[in-house]
């Protein structure tokens, strides 16, 4: 391609320099592009070519971008009027890459050197009759003048769309383009596009055969066009008036702008537009029937369209010189590809010699750390080994200490033998225990721990007496129950650890149901909700983790107690049961008393909310207690809630918006006040505009789930049975 290689070679040269451009030598480059484009107007093209390449030769010496892109342009400009399509394609796709190029792409200038490379682009296809291509790049050109708000650019674009339309025969789109190139050119007071797009619309109407119109038409082009001084473009409709009055038989003004035409004609010297108006005068005087007149100027029309043909050898000679020129600079781009070819391989080498000193240094470097890898796997591999094992262990060891520590509620005081024989395997249980953590530790510090010395430095403690009276308290509180009748659900897949824990639990007065694994505790949630979720982690089919979520993720269930006792105590995995949701999280084996106690707690802990925050207590009664501005806050808070009471998806984050703070600061707020999350809390209000509505209002039971924001059907009756202890319906019976 022209250029191209030359151009590119210093294209990341000059880009960036142009603070050092010299204003001397621009100002230079200035002058001679509009001697260029002078030049082109009076159709001198090859001294046209010649100042425009010199001017492309300068802005690279002095690395100045911009005036490069302009002058690639008027080049490109140069040859599409000679009919050079492939080169002109070439200066203008060179300019558009120029453009892309530069740093600058918001600059008026950077963004108008753009739009212009767009535009020559889509004259040429439109030359070549690419009309999709063509019409691509005019509505990008289009787009940029609109950025820029040139009326007159916008004007130019606009008719050549339309000039693309009516080739394609789709006149009605056509004259659209060509109206509004129109307003364009008004609103931009450019007389010379005023008088084109009258001719446009001109020679539109003959194609539609009103001559009339088209008649009207080619009059307003030919009286603004003369008001502009440009003979060349008022010559146009001037002729077709001519041609359109022969058609009407109007011979009288038929002459008349033929004899202008004449004028003007002879005046710049066209000899195109001569042979057109000597072959009208012809025509006309045919018809008049002045033969030997009509012969006589037919035979003037022949000799200038003869001297057309001489015009065009004459431009065959210049396009000659031009391919000479670019021979030329064909020439010039080969050293540009020779120079560059040397350089990139340069550059290859020094890549490649890189490449090898980076390779070597990497294989070096996986040499010396595959020894540490292996021996890092080989440690990993031992402690997940002793991890897994010891894991096994702690199963068994909870159902051996947990029956050990049921049977000596059994052993009868006086049985002196047996409590002692019952002590002696306790202890060495635990001893077992001692020894399985032991197991675990020594696997992290590569066993550098002596086991022996650590179990004989751990056995005199097991072996030590217990403190009976510090014991007998823990069990007494463990084992006062103030919760008889309270419901716990028990996830443990391991059938013994299930019926130590069950029967433990039931001993103390609470009614436990049992769930094989995750999915089935999950079935019975849905079914019916206990007080209190005791579960494992590792199970079948879904584990600790996934059920916890997925009760937290439950409206319905979310405020669910969970107590987690697993095999499971690495900080990790203690971290990951309390990130999922659990209140509590024992290592097994456990101490009875300990679960038994954490078990009473948690159940407290939720009497005293459910008093203080629940269904079955009014707020203000909480109110009371809190601090004034505390309580502001929750009166505000509630009123929002009572605001928003109908409205089924009125969620804490919605609450929080409404509040005015994130939803993280409102729920650590709400548990610092209530102990209650946000939900549970909104829920608890609901509950009590549940519970009060069937004692003051005759709605119905459906009327109230809807008056309070509850859309599920069901969703109410099952959350009000489990908090008050029996249905809407029946609760509205008791207190009528």
């Amino acid at each position: 391609m022209l250029l191209l290689t030359f151009i590119f070679s210093g294209c990341h040269k000059t880009i960036g320099t142009f603070d050092q451009r010299d204003s001397t030598k621009i100002k230079i480059i200035e002058e001679m592009q509009s001697r260029g484009n002078s030049l082109r107007n009076t159709s001198d093209f090859e001294e046209a070519i010649a100042v425009h390449d010199s001017c492309i030769q300068m802005s690279q010496e002095i690395g100045d971008t911009i005036q490069w892109v302009i002058a690639l342009n008027h080049q490109g400009t140069n040859f599409r009027r000679l009919g050079a399509l492939n080169e002109a394609s070439d200066l203008h796709y060179q300019a558009l890459d120029l453009c892309d190029e530069y740093s600058d792409k918001q600059s008026f200038t950077a963004k108008k050197n753009r739009v212009r490379s767009l535009n020559g682009l889509g004259n040429i296809f439109l030359s070549i009759g690419n009309s999709e291509a063509a019409e691509k790049h005019l509505r990008q050109a289009l787009q940029g003048e609109t950025d820029l708000g040139s009326g007159t650019g916008q004007a130019i674009n606009l008719a050549n769309l339309g000039s693309i339309k009516e080739s394609q025969g789709q006149l009605d789109s056509a004259r659209v383009y060509y109206n509004r190139s129109m307003e364009k050119n008004r609103e931009a007071e450019n007389t010379v596009g005023i008088c084109l797009c009258y001719t446009h619309l001109g020679e539109l109407d003959e194609h539609l055969g009103k001559i009339n119109s088209a008649t009207d038409n080619f009059r307003k082009a030919f009286t603004v066009g003369q008001s502009t001084g440009d003979v060349w473009h008022w010559l146009t409709p001037c002729i077709s008036l001519a041609e359109n009055f022969l058609v009407l038989n109007q011979t009288d003004s038929a002459a008349k702008y033929i004899s202008i035409g004449m004028q003007a004609a002879e005046q710049i010297h066209s000899n195109e537009h001569l042979a057109s108006l000597y072959g009208l005068r012809s025509k006309l005087e045919e018809k008049c029937g002045q033969t030997a007149f009509s012969l006589k100027d037919l035979q003037k029309s022949l000799v200038f369209r003869d001297s057309l043909v001489n015009e065009e050898n004459r431009n065959s000679i210049q396009n000659k010189r031009v391919n000479y020129t670019i021979k030329h600079t064909a020439d010039a781009v080969k050293a540009a590809e020779d120079e560059a070819r040397l350089n990139r391989l340069i550059r290859n080498s020094t890549i490649i010699l890189c490449f090898i000193i980076v390779v070597s240094l990497l294989i070096w470097y996986f040499l010396v750390r595959r020894a540490y890898k292996i021996r890092k796997k080989a440690e990993n591999e031992r402690e997940e080994f002793y991890r897994n094992v010891t894991h096994q262990l702690r199963t068994p060891l909870t159902v051996v200490l947990g029956m050990m520590d049921q049977l000596n509620n059994h052993i009868p005081e006086k049985d002196s033998e047996g409590r002692k024989e019952l002590e002696a395997a306790q202890r060495q249980g635990r001893h077992l225990l001692t020894l399985v953590k032991e197991l675990i530790a020594g696997s992290r510090a590569g066993f550098k721990t002596d086991l022996a010395n650590a179990a004989s430095q751990t056995a005199p403690a097991t072996s030590a007496p217990k403190d009976k009276e510090g014991n007998s308290i823990i069990s007494k509180i463990a084992t006062t129950n103030t919760h008889t009748g309270s419901t716990i659900l028990l996830a443990e897949d391991n059938e013994d650890v299930a019926i130590m824990m069950c029967s433990l639990l039931r001993e103390n007065g609470y009614v436990v149901s049992h769930a094989i694994d995750g999915k089935d505790a999950l079935d019975m949630l849905n079914d019916e909700l206990p007080d209190l979720l005791i579960t494992d982690i590792a199970m079948p089919r879904m584990d600790g983790l996934e059920l916890m979520r997925k009760v937290r993720e439950d409206e319905s269930m979310n405020h669910l107690p969970i107590i987690v006792v697993s095999a499971r105590v690495e900080d990790h995995e203690r971290l990951e049961g309390i990130s999922a949701g659990a209140e509590v999280y024992l290592a097994k084996p456990f101490i009875n008393e300990e679960l038994l106690l954490r078990v009473k707690k948690i159940l407290d802990q939720r009497d005293l909310l459910r008093q203080r925050f629940g269904v079955n207590a009014p707020v203000s009664t909480a109110k009371v207690e809190l601090l004034a501005k505390e309580s502001e806050f929750l009166a505000t808070l509630n009123e929002v809630i009572e605001q928003n009471m109908m409205d089924g998806d009125f969620n804490s984050t919605t609450l929080a918006e409404k509040m005015c703070m994130s939803v993280s600061t409102l729920n650590r707020r709400m548990n610092n006040l209530t102990g209650l999350p946000t939900m549970v809390y909104m829920r608890n209000r609901r509950l009590l505009a549940v519970k009060k509505m069937p004692t003051t209002t005759d709605k119905s039971i459906n009327e109230i789930e809807l008056a309070c924001g509850f859309n599920t059907p069901g969703h109410m009756g099952r959350l009000f049975r489990s908090e008050v202890g029996c249905s809407p319906s029946e609760y509205r019976r008791q207190h009528q």
